[in-house]
């Protein structure tokens, strides 16, 4: 397991705790001394983790992109020595204009408004420190920060249903003079964006929900048949949290359909079904649910997204931009035609879009183009093009580290949740720009890191079959007719090749088997040895008869006078008894002096001729 999800970073974690609870507070972060404040915070946790060095559990490949991010507003912001604005694409009007108002500049930078690139650079470094930031925290550290983000979106999500049922006059829109009325919308400026928080809460919740009902279940409903064994499952923590997650479920999907928002409860229906599909066959655990139990879940999962169906033609709004998108984006293509292949500058498409704007839409302000692909290309040039397709790629690249077969613990289900969070947000931003907003900036880049975290799973110790813990020892030997049904019975046959204790195998002088230690036995003189079902040191055997001299013996080695060498493979020494495959010449007793099999010197042969001897006493080691 990395380090890193051992021990965490506490500096790292103070810091992202206090960027998700912030960031949507002040209208989801737009304002000056919001935003500032946000980006003061991630630059610091950004340079708190560039000194500490400490391993990210991130590919190169990962890193140099964000680097690459980070670096294209800071080269189109920075002057070049010797470049005028009349050499760059799509300038030329403005070096017109400042010529004529007197403004001679020697050495001019690639982004049209420098300002504006420069404010754009620093906003860049809110997700990409974040998302390092999440990366040195602990799994104990994530878990906390995502209850702190489950905290935030219940106030949101409760706040929303309250403005909706409050109606257009509510005085909890909090003095906002440009935003949805009507509609749920928490302390966010648009519903759309406000949505977007709480479907990428909401694939995490029903992933945990997943996760956790019906773990532990069968034991309960096995032991109580019936509503009995489900109501006890219900009182346990696990039954809790399932009810917990749940909710949390069904209060963010009120959210959602009362922001009235088109796209969110459209890529809400989306979501809902793809997490069904991902996780039907392990809900509870690894396939926990035959096929039947897979359906029913997938079955469900698109009932309620055909349910929301007619909830999206009832309480969707029109949105007056939806008609004017497409207009948006062929004067931005426009845009990006004409600063092809250096852009405008990374922020600056409020300043240099009024010329490409339509006449019919002059009375609306544009503050962004509504898909963030092209305003990103409209502003980053071939870069951003290219930047754009390489996280893609990374995106579902990741994807075949994160579905793994096998086991899955419960933060494996989170990753997943996270991802597809994030896949419904880049749909979204198709038509809308979620990763413009400042508060969705930090929510997003925190699910990313919890996609991209480094975790492995906790290696748990295998219990062991018969099989594999006694590997020379014959199933038939382990049948209830041979009295082997338990891994203890085992013992007395595998003793040999496994290296545990003596070895209990008949005595060819009468004498019961040796005992293994830490155990008393019947010192009763045995007749003479018959064939017959493996013996078992473990069976009740008849202890009033047993002298002191028998107990001596059947003690521990070092009460029989052996030392540690002669114990065998568990001392570390040879093993002195061994393996016969002809019964008629079973292994001697390594305890037994007059046995022939004490170390040293050879053991004596057979002797079939010489008639029986009678069984002999124990022999107690104390006298002379």
């Amino acid at each position: 397991m990395p380090l890193h999800q051992h021990t965490g970073d506490r500096v790292n974690f103070v810091l992202v705790t206090a960027l998700v609870l912030l960031a949507p507070l002040f209208r989801s972060g737009k304002t000056p001394l919001a935003v500032g404040l946000l980006c003061v915070l991630a630059i610091v946790g950004l340079a708190w983790v560039l000194l500490r060095g400490r391993p990210l559990g991130l590919n190169r490949g990962t890193l140099w992109l964000l680097t690459a991010l980070v670096a294209l507003p800071l080269v189109q912001w920075l002057p070049i020595p010797g470049l005028g604005r009349d050499m760059l694409p799509g300038q030329a009007d403005y070096f017109a204009v400042q010529s004529l108002a007197g403004v001679h500049l020697e050495n001019a930078s690639l982004a049209a408004i420098p300002r504006d690139t420069l404010l754009g650079g620093l906003v860049v470094l809110l997700p990409v420190g974040v998302f390092l930031m999440t990366q040195t925290l602990s799994l104990n550290q994530l878990r906390t920060v995502l209850r702190v983000v489950f905290a935030m979106v219940i106030f949101q999500a409760v706040f929303g249903l309250m403005q909706f049922g409050g109606g257009p006059q509510s005085p909890l829109y909090l003095g906002m003079e440009f935003t949805h009325w009507g509609s749920a919308v928490g302390t966010y400026t648009s519903r759309n964006n406000y949505v977007g928080f709480l479907y990428l809460c909401l694939m995490v919740s029903m992933a945990l929900f997943m996760t956790i009902v019906g773990r532990n279940n069968r034991a309960l409903v096995n032991r109580h048949k019936g509503l009995r064994g489900k109501l006890e499952y219900w009182a346990t923590s696990d039954g809790h949290l399932a009810f917990f997650y749940g909710a949390l479920s069904l209060l963010l999907i009120l959210g959602i359909v009362f922001s009235r928002s088109r796209a969110g409860i459209g890529l809400t229906m989306l979501g809902v079904v793809l997490i069904a599909a991902l996780l039907a066959r392990r809900i509870g655990g690894s396939d926990s649910i035959g096929l039947v139990g897979r359906v029913v879940a997938i079955g469900l999962a698109v009932a309620v997204a055909i349910g929301l169906g007619p909830v999206l033609d009832r309480f969707s709004a029109q949105d007056p931009v939806e008609d004017g998108r497409w207009t948006i984006f062929a004067g931005v293509i426009q845009g990006i035609r004409d600063f092809f292949p250096l852009g405008s500058g990374v922020g600056s498409l409020v300043s240099t879009y009024p010329p490409y704007r339509d006449p019919s839409r002059a009375m609306y302000t544009l503050n962004n183009a509504h898909n963030s692909y092209l305003e990103w290309a409209y502003t980053g040039g071939l870069v951003a093009m290219v930047l754009i397709a390489a996280f893609l790629l990374l995106y579902f690249l990741r994807w075949r580290k994160v579905w793994k077969p096998g086991g899955w613990g419960e933060f494996r289900y989170i990753q997943v949740g996270a991802g597809v969070g994030m896949l419904l947000m880049g749909l979204h931003e198709l038509v809308d720009y979620n990763l413009f907003v400042p508060a969705n900036m930090v929510y997003f880049a925190f699910f990313a890191g919890l996609f991209f975290y480094d975790y492995t799973e906790p290696v748990r110790k295998k219990r062991q079959s018969l099989d594999e813990m006694f590997p020379h020892t014959r199933k038939s030997e382990r049948s209830p007719e041979s009295g082997l049904t338990s891994p203890m019975g085992a013992v007395a046959t595998a003793g040999s090749d496994a290296g545990i204790g003596t070895t209990p195998v008949e005595d060819p002088w009468g004498a019961r088997p040796e005992t293994p230690a830490g155990e008393r036995k019947d010192t009763t003189p045995a007749p003479a040895p018959a064939r017959g079902p493996a013996w078992n040191p473990f069976m009740a055997e008849d202890d009033d008869e047993t002298t002191e001299a028998g107990r001596i013996e059947g003690g521990r080695p070092e009460e029989r006078g052996w030392k540690d060498e002669d114990v065998g493979q568990e001392a570390g020494g040879p093993v002195l008894a061994e393996e016969r495959d002809d019964d008629d010449f079973p292994a001697r007793n390594p305890g037994d002096p007059d046995s022939g099999n004490t170390p040293p010197g050879p053991e004596p042969g057979p002797e079939p001729d010489d008639e029986p001897e009678p069984p002999r006493p124990p022999r107690n080691p104390f006298e002379g």
